[in-house]
């Protein structure tokens, strides 16, 4: 690998972007881990599923009553996928409230295939992983979802369950439907409007349904789903589900790296695209169910997503541009319309 990127260096020179691409969470972990310190390296399995995960967290925000600093998170899988998600969850609420990261940890949870992730745990087993740690609170032992929301009161629940530890026996994480009709009837119960987000892949192991999710509420939650989901009938309105989708990231985000001329991906630049995304979805969007807008308007989202985070690499000093440009002009002009003329 190091060959390979070399090379491509060489080529295209020192800002050309690397996008790490199927290969296994674990794998791609330790690429960026190598490579992300001077290289432009980025991951969408990990840092676009991330930034999408924060997209939707900002987006809902509004409707979830109280402050960012005043939401608790429970995610249901802790590989590295989910661990990428809470650190830039975590890095987030530390900026916008000016706390300290560690302290913006303390709102955010996680639960894995031998319960919940305590500071027990972590004294105790030689084998938890390193990401998990900065999670691992000084809380009573959970073995299951509904024990581990009784305990902490969430108002978020996330399901990221990549890993295939999660699906052995005797995992808590095996349900098929790990979101059960308890579970999704306590988070009604700890937050006026819980954000439940399925974003366990295929969509055979989504932890619940939007269906599901609406009627075990009473129609309170904010949905969304990494797969589509068909639109359904609730109390007489039409739900139309979000998908939480790395779509709606990678072509702006790698626009905005590529026209601002970054040389390195940092939080900062996510953030910034997590915020684009975000600010896109309508009143009406929201009204019928969805916290992003729909698919189609990708291409105008993306143009947005890249003008953000060109615009926050010129301005924290990471980009190569030496002039103020009109971003948003730039991003559209780099775009490929695929419109043709008619000739007959």
């Amino acid at each position: 690998m190091d060959e390979v990127v070399n090379g491509l260096r060489r080529r295209f020179g020192p800002r050309v972007l690397l996008c790490f691409e199927e290969f296994s969470n674990t794998n791609a972990k330790k690429l960026l881990n190598r490579y992300a310190s001077d290289c432009v390296a980025y991951c969408d399995d990990l840092q676009g599923t991330a930034t999408a995960t924060l997209a939707a967290v900002i987006s809902a925000l509004p409707q979830m009553k109280g402050s960012l600093r005043d939401q608790i998170f429970l995610f249901a899988g802790a590989g590295e996928t989910g661990a990428s998600c809470a650190d830039l969850l975590a890095t987030y609420i530390a900026k916008e409230h000016g706390v300290p990261l560690h302290e913006a940890r303390r709102k955010i949870y996680f639960i894995d295939r031998k319960g919940l992730v305590t500071r027990r745990r972590a004294e105790e087993e030689d084998d938890l992983e390193i990401h998990k740690l900065p999670y691992a609170h000084d809380l009573q032992e959970c073995g299951s979802v509904l024990e581990a929301v009784e305990v902490i009161k969430p108002t978020a629940l996330i399901g990221v369950r990549r890993h295939r530890f999660s699906f052995f026996e005797g995992s808590v994480l095996r349900d098929e439907k790990l979101f059960n009709e308890a579970v999704l009837k306590k988070m009604a119960q700890c937050s006026e409007r819980p954000l439940i987000m399925a974003l366990s892949r295929p969509r055979t192991l989504h932890e619940c349904t939007a269906e599901e999710a609406y009627k075990a509420t009473d129609g309170k939650c904010i949905y969304l789903a990494s797969c589509p989901q068909e639109s359904f009938e609730y109390d007489g309105k039409t739900i139309e589900v979000s998908e939480c989708s790395t779509d709606y990231i990678f072509p702006g985000f790698g626009l905005g790296q590529v026209i601002s001329e970054t040389a390195l991906v940092r939080e900062s630049l996510l953030i910034a695209a997590a915020e684009a995304v975000a600010e896109m979805a309508s009143p009406e969007d929201i009204e019928r169910g969805a916290v992003f807008p729909r698919k189609r308007h990708i291409p105008e989202i993306s143009a947005h997503v890249a003008a953000r985070v060109a615009r926050v690499a010129f301005e924290t000093g990471s980009s190569a541009h030496q002039k103020r440009r009109d971003w948003l002009a730039v991003a559209k002009s780099w775009q490929f319309d695929p419109s043709y003329r008619p000739y007959i």
